[in-house]
């Protein structure tokens, strides 16, 4: 087993690699077998495990004969094995295949915690098999990236560095952490808290260091692995990603079961004012111990720098900006709920910032166009209705006028619903953070626009849709780098738009087009 990172601020006790381990399968009568094996822990890749020993095997007796068909395959919500070094392990959403005399497991995502065990390799203390029994977390901690960005407090308040040296010849520096951190947004049913993980070096006689990590801490009600994701950290990533305009990992994870305690009763001691106080135990909060393994999970936490979060260039900063990021994270799950076209399009992309200029064009164009549809969709259902009552009247006086076969060609060519366009559509949303100069003088002032207006002799908004309309039907193509200088605008009009969906006040609007 590899020694994890001490250096690190956030600590992974499990770092990537593959671990010997004892599988805990259920057997043919019910039973829990255990079985010797490996399980290969990657970073951002589903777990994989390999199994051998005398399999519970499936066979179909015939007479005197037993026949047994391979593979044999098993679909199980959880699979435990206990590591070599006693640590616990459960690989969720398992896919279990035998073959004669060995077997793999593949699955979705696998949970570790070290366990304080004496003896972890003795059979009397290892646990029962239960595939079907499902784990639940209601803790986490987790980390993406620029999220120190996002929480928008800095762990240091105040700091003091001499300019020279103290009478009887000494130096002094010293540190205060602010009072802004940590910060905690507060829902009916849930919590979302962030903080700075601090790795403090005052042991050492030759150097002093304090380093700070950001985190944020959620408490929730029993969710599964799966669901907390989808509720918590895939939302603020996305967040995170929208606010910097790239795409930003998942660093850390840790995450604590539902029937686990969260705080420990250490003894106080002698020493405070009365013996009353002494008998209280202080509670010491527990950090989650479970590390999570699965697909888009790095196991690469980092700590934080003044140049780093500069650098990340976010728009928003919830501690500054006044903006309660747990009611960014439920709108974001409403605005899933509805399926609101600026989700399923351009936030389904987020992290596919390497797309080719053309595709990443239309992707935008394709969101812009979605979320008009979808925000003015009650006004376009009144002209709907407005326009068919009228079609119908109109088509009820022609038909007095003229013959079958005409009367046939018109119905057919007048169109069922209102005539909607993509020039409406862009031209509504570019209004999005009013911006000076404005979005369509931004756009005209790029070299694919300025082409297009010039061969067209058209606007600005139009020759955005005969570039669109090129592209999707394949009658014309662009140079990549001049529509990637159209996307970087259109991209922030996007971003901006939401942003505004999920609720952040103008001025973090504002700044994407300072």
């Amino acid at each position: 087993m590899p020694t994890p990172d001490r250096s690190s601020v956030l600590e992974f006790p499990f770092p990537p690699d593959d671990y010997l381990c004892t599988w805990h399968l259920r057997g043919l009568d019910g039973a829990t077998v255990h079985l010797s094996g490996m399980i290969e822990l990657r970073a951002s890749r589903m777990p994989y495990g390999r199994i051998y020993g005398d399999l519970p095997l499936d066979s179909v007796t015939t007479g005197s004969q037993s026949v047994m068909s391979f593979p044999q395959k098993h679909d199980y919500l959880a699979v435990r094995a206990t590591l070599a070094n006693g640590a616990e392990l459960v690989v969720l959403k398992a896919k279990v295949t035998f073959w004669a005399g060995h077997g793999t497991v593949h699955g979705a995502a696998a949970a570790l915690r070290k366990r304080s065990n004496p003896f972890p390799s003795k059979p009397a203390n290892y646990p029962d098999a239960d595939p079907d029994e499902g784990i639940t977390f209601s803790r986490a901690r987790f980390q993406v990236g620029a999220l120190d960005a996002l929480i928008g407090t800095t762990p240091i308040g105040e700091k003091t560095s001499p300019r020279k040296q103290a009478d009887d010849g000494t130096w002094t520096w010293s540190a205060k952490t602010s009072p802004d951190t940590p910060i905690t947004w507060t829902g009916s049913e849930d919590e979302l808290k962030g903080a700075y993980a601090a790795k403090v070096n005052t042991f050492d006689f030759y150097n002093v260091s304090i380093r700070f990590a950001p985190v944020l801490d959620v408490s929730t009600t029993p969710l599964t692995l799966f669901d907390l994701f989808q509720r918590y950290v895939d939302p603020v990533r996305a967040i995170a990603s929208i606010a910097t305009g790239r795409s930003q990992p998942i660093t850390h994870v840790m995450l604590s079961r539902t029937d686990e305690s969260t705080h420990m009763a250490l003894p106080r001691g002698r020493n405070t004012d009365s013996d009353i106080d002494a008998d209280q135990p202080d509670l010491v909060p527990l950090m989650p111990a479970w590390q999570i393994y699965g697909t888009g999970l790095g196991q690469d936490p980092y700590q934080s720098d003044s140049e780093t979060v500069r650098n990340q260039k976010s728009v928003l900063f919830c501690g500054e900006d006044g903006v309660d990021l747990l009611e960014l994270v439920h709108a974001w799950w409403k605005l899933t709920e509805e399926h609101h076209p600026l989700i399923e399009t351009y936030a389904g992309m987020l992290h596919a910032q390497e797309d080719h200029p053309r595709s990443r064009f239309l992707l935008l164009i394709q969101s812009l166009e979605g979320m008009y549809g979808h925000e003015t969709r009650t006004d376009f259902d009144e002209k709907k209705q407005t326009y068919q009552q009228r079609h119908a009247e109109t088509l009820e006086r022609i038909r007095e006028q003229v013959d079958d076969h005409d009367f046939r060609f018109i119905k057919n060519s007048l169109a069922k619903e209102p005539f909607r366009n993509l020039e409406t559509a862009l031209r509504w949303s570019f209004n999005a953070g009013s911006p000076d100069p404005s979005i369509e003088d931004r756009l005209a002032s790029t070299s694919l626009i300025r082409v297009v207006i010039s061969e067209e002799a058209t606007s600005t908004v139009d020759a955005l849709r005969r570039v669109r309309n090129g592209l999707a039907h394949g009658t014309r193509g662009f140079e990549a780098e001049d529509l990637d200088e159209v996307n970087g605008v259109l991209d922030r009009v996007v971003r901006a738009h939401a942003l505004r969906l999920l609720g952040c006040p103008d001025v973090v609007l504002a700044r994407l087009f300072d």
